[in-house]
């Protein structure tokens, strides 16, 4: 009960009342002047201030202030806490302020990257409708059978007859070249094998120069026919109907060696010792060869198929860019929309982080006070901020 004796102790300052405080200051009033006479000097209440030849001015009278004016509403140990808190804020603060600038700096980027990406989205979606338009401007030059022709979806195969037509008479005349010997390759020494494989390289490349030789003059005679074709077209088409025919023809001759070869085959498995195969058998095939080889060049030379082709070669590589920038800036507005909400995060944090301070702040505040209650009071009013102690 010590506290309470220190509450009571008329020596000990306690606290003042509101109508005390009237009182000691309505007691410590003075007036600030006085109307003396001339004679005696004494102050009169009623004189005529014409016939009187003094006024005194009195000094007022200074009023003894309370020892201690309590309840008190700050103290130094509270302004201290408060300056601390503060201190602890804006240590805080600036941590967070340079996280935000942080992230300022990358939205900036980030935005500036987007708008770009924007940019190139909106240049390949025109790409792609520029490139789109003049494919059907060029469709619609085409006459309607070539146009048939260009969208069938076998027409890429057609291009791949040359190529068979080489493998197929490098096996024919692979062991025709085989009579000349092995080639004698450094570092590798002598074998069957080896002189198989050059046998078959010398074939080949024979081969090769002769189909696509033969695919070469096909298509050079059709570039020359094209010029004469535009003043005499019946002369272009009786052409046309000539390499048919010679196709046809060479088709015709395959088919008799064909026949006689299977004759040959079935005599030697009848045990027949006496078979020949003529001359003209291997040259009917090679002139199958060359004649389709030369109708491919003829045919497949035609200016339209390599234009469509490369209308479609650049829509789709448009199409594509366009799909990269797009998948791209969409990328890169998840970036922004990220940044953004790092940002808002970084706002929240910090209010949270002045209201988390604020709530340490009033809880050691009302510490104090409840602490010293001699000097704050024991009831807390809504002004102390203390409503929650």
């Amino acid at each position: 009960m010590n506290w309470l004796r220190r509450i009571f102790n008329t020596e000990t300052p306690a606290r003042e009342s509101s109508v005390g405080r009237q009182r000691r200051l309505g007691g410590a009033r003075r007036f600030l002047f006085q109307i003396v006479h001339p004679a005696s000097g004494n102050a009169v209440n009623q004189v005529d201030v014409e016939t009187s030849s003094a006024i005194q001015i009195l000094p007022p009278t200074p009023v003894k202030p309370a020892p201690v004016k309590l309840p008190l509403t700050t103290t130094a140990a509270e302004l201290e806490i408060r300056a601390r808190a503060k201190a602890a804020i804006l240590h805080a603060r600036q941590a967070i302020d340079r996280k935000r600038t942080r992230l300022r700096q990358e939205l900036v980027r980030a935005l500036a990257r987007m708008r770009t990406l924007r940019f190139l989205v909106n240049e390949m979606r025109d790409r792609v409708e520029e490139l789109a338009k003049k494919q059907a401007e060029f469709l619609e030059r085409v006459p309607a059978a070539k146009r048939r022709f260009l969208a069938s979806g076998n027409a890429w195969t057609l291009r791949l007859v040359p190529w068979t037509l080489w493998v197929a008479d490098t096996l024919i005349i692979a062991r025709a070249w085989g009579i000349f010997g092995a080639v004698a390759l450094p570092f590798l020494p002598h074998s069957q094998n080896v002189a198989a494989l050059t046998m078959l390289l010398r074939a080949g490349l024979v081969s090769f120069g002769l189909i696509f030789g033969v695919r070469l003059a096909g298509g050079r005679m059709r570039e020359t026919l094209d010029q004469l074709r535009s003043n005499h077209s019946r002369a272009g088409h009786i052409f046309d109907i000539g390499v048919v025919m010679a196709v046809v023809a060479g088709a015709i001759g395959l088919a008799f060696a064909t026949s006689e070869l299977q004759a040959a085959l079935i005599k030697i498995i009848g045990g027949s010792s006496n078979v020949s195969v003529p001359t003209g058998i291997l040259l009917s095939i090679v002139i199958f060869l060359l004649t389709v080889s030369f109708a491919c060049g003829f045919f497949l030379n035609e200016p339209e198929p390599k234009e469509a082709r490369l209308h479609v070669k650049r829509i789709r590589k448009a199409r594509k860019q366009f799909r990269s920038a797009v998948t791209a800036e969409n990328i890169q507005r998840g970036v922004v929309r990220s940044i953004r909400e790092a940002l808002r995060g970084v706002d929240r944090q910090e209010q949270l982080l002045i209201a988390e301070q604020e709530a340490h702040t009033d809880q050691e505040i009302n510490i104090l006070k409840a602490e010293n209650g001699h000097l704050y009071g024991f009831e807390f009013g809504p002004e102390d901020g203390a409503g929650d102690a």
